[in-house]
């Protein structure tokens, strides 16, 4: 659900997986819905995608930053 191509385009952009999509959200659609990260940064909501468990890899998550949001908001990354 959502545009892939264009999904982490924005800083302020986020990609949900189904489930946390779900707890957010309920059965409503959650594409262009906003949310917080850190309890300061507000996030539209631009994809859904399938809930990522139990991968060879064992790399699990619940939601995709694009870098530009790391970039805009951490100092670390400044200086890597």
């Amino acid at each position: 659900m959502g545009n892939p191509a264009t999904a982490l385009a924005n800083p302020n952009s986020i990609v949900l997986t189904e489930s946390t999509a779900k707890s957010f959200f309920g059965d409503d659609d959650p594409i262009n819905q906003v949310i917080k990260i850190d309890n300061d940064w507000e996030m539209k909501v631009t994809g859904v995608i399938a809930d990522v468990r139990g991968t060879p890899t064992g790399f699990l998550f619940d939601y995709v930053l694009p870098f530009s949001y790391f970039d805009a908001t951490q100092q670390w990354v400044k200086y890597a």
